[in-house]
């Protein structure tokens, strides 16, 4: 369950942070939709760790990890999304990604410092 609660945490408000900053941004043109959809999706990258960290189902060093490889993802699915507009499957898609990511970067073995 927990595996499953953080793909969905970092796709969901990954998604919404994407949607909410993409309707902010619209207000300054095409560009400003992108990268208002852009710095959504950060924000809820970074609100995912908070509550997977809130919730214990991710620890340091963890919780930083999980951000970052959720980052990588975005820059994966970023491009992705922008192309298939039209279509609301390729965005949510897009957005697993993201997920996927955060998934990996919690899995991820912490060095062993000697």
């Amino acid at each position: 369950m927990r595996h499953l609660g953080i793909v969905l945490a970092g796709w969901l408000l990954a998604g919404i942070g994407a949607a909410l900053g993409s309707l902010l941004g619209r207000i300054f043109g095409p560009q400003g939709l992108y990268i208002g959809a852009i710095a959504g999706a950060v924000g809820g990258i970074a609100a995912a760790t908070d509550l997977l960290r809130w919730r214990g189902w991710l620890t340091p060093p963890h919780d930083h990890r999980a951000r970052f490889v959720g980052l990588i993802g975005l820059a994966f699915a970023a491009p992705i999304a922008s192309m298939g507009l039209n279509t609301p499957v390729i965005l949510i898609l897009a957005t697993g990604l993201v997920g996927l990511g955060m998934l990996l970067g919690a899995r991820w073995p912490a060095k062993q410092r000697s």
